[in-house]
């Protein structure tokens, strides 16, 4: 982790993130931007508010990022007593797919778009080299921050399965 600042537009880094698929035994599937932190789904819960993005592998999506309130797909593939639809607080992250956005050539936050009038509850059949830009919700621990990811690395085809990737956020 690292924190770039130029002409006072500050953004923070967070490099090769790895979250698992629902069934992931051994690795978190949610992603809290405020830190960076992956979270396992009881540790999720109790700190939903800090929880932005939340991975899942299904059969029809794939490789899926999820807001946390989107409870129609998280619903089908989380049924533990921790699953999202259980906790306080189900942040509306909104995301949207802009594979034309450099990645590496953002240095500061105001590089970053936002997507709060044109994000959606999900992205589905992420690929390796998906850039995703997301906007935190208010309800949220780093509230309406706009963050970008880039998929570096998709492995395996099922519940178990984990993603990569690296995000700048706004700070």
């Amino acid at each position: 982790n690292f924190t770039i600042k130029i002409n006072g537009n500050t953004i923070t880094s967070y490099n090769n993130i790895v979250l698992g698929a629902q069934t992931n035994a051994t690795i978190g599937s949610s992603f809290a931007s405020f830190d960076g932190t992956v979270y396992n789904l009881t540790d999720a819960k109790a700190n939903s508010s800090k929880v932005d993005v939340i991975f899942f592998y299904g059969q029809t999506n794939m490789a899926t990022l999820s807001a946390p309130s989107n409870l129609t797909d998280l619903n089908q593939v989380f049924t533990t007593a921790s699953a999202p639809s259980s906790w306080t607080t189900k942040n509306e992250t909104k995301l949207f797919k802009n594979n034309s956005l450099n990645f590496e050539g953002i240095t500061d936050g105001t590089a970053i778009p936002n997507v709060n009038s044109t994000g959606s509850a999900k992205i589905s059949n992420v690929a390796v080299g998906d850039v995703i830009c997301f906007r935190t919700a208010p309800t949220s621990a780093y509230p309406n921050k706009n963050g970008v990811l880039k998929v570096v690395a998709i492995s395996g085809n099922t519940g178990t399965a984990t993603i990569t990737f690296n995000v700048k956020m706004e700070k």
